[in-house]
């Protein structure tokens, strides 16, 4: 391996990923009826390496599905904006990838996606989903709670080298 490979790869394990994108709960607000969604889409040309981590209050299933479509009609919503940050905060680059909380499918041409991966998450217990995303796609997060009013932290680290 080269001394420039090293290098990065030294610098990937001090300073992290390029980028980072954090969203919280306020509330304790979703549960196994009203289920918390979180989209990520990736740009038209550009991979993404990713780590999603969250920690729950109380126990849930994390559901990671590609090629999400949000449809039309009903209350299709396509969320609210999390806004993801550079590292480096004297950098003007920005990541092409963005995320959106609590969307809605809508009630027509809606397609909530093929599941990829399905992952448990313990109380209080930090999970670790660490995925390399294809560019061009829509990807859902779906978190459901075993219990009455959950909260939860999201931190999505991420590239976009790749």
């Amino acid at each position: 391996m080269s001394t420039p490979r090293l290098t990065e790869i030294a610098e990937k394990v001090y300073n992290g990923s390029q980028f980072i994108a954090y969203d919280y709960t306020a509330s304790p607000d979703f549960d196994i009826t009203a289920v918390k969604q979180i989209m990520i889409t990736t740009a038209a040309s550009q991979k993404c390496h990713i780590v999603i981590k969250t920690k729950c209050l109380t126990a849930a299933t994390i559901v990671i599905k590609k090629d999400v479509v949000l449809g039309t009609g009903g209350s299709m919503s396509a969320g609210t904006t999390i806004t993801p940050y550079n590292r480096d905060l004297a950098s003007t680059v920005t990541p092409l990838t963005t995320f959106k909380k609590d969307y809605i499918l809508g009630s027509s041409g809606q397609s909530a996606g093929t599941t990829v991966l399905t992952e448990y998450a313990l109380p209080g217990i930090e999970c670790v989903i660490p995925l390399k995303l294809a560019a061009n796609t829509k990807y859902g997060i779906v978190c459901t709670s075993v219990a009455d009013n959950n909260g939860a932290t999201w931190v999505f680290d991420f590239d976009e080298k790749y």
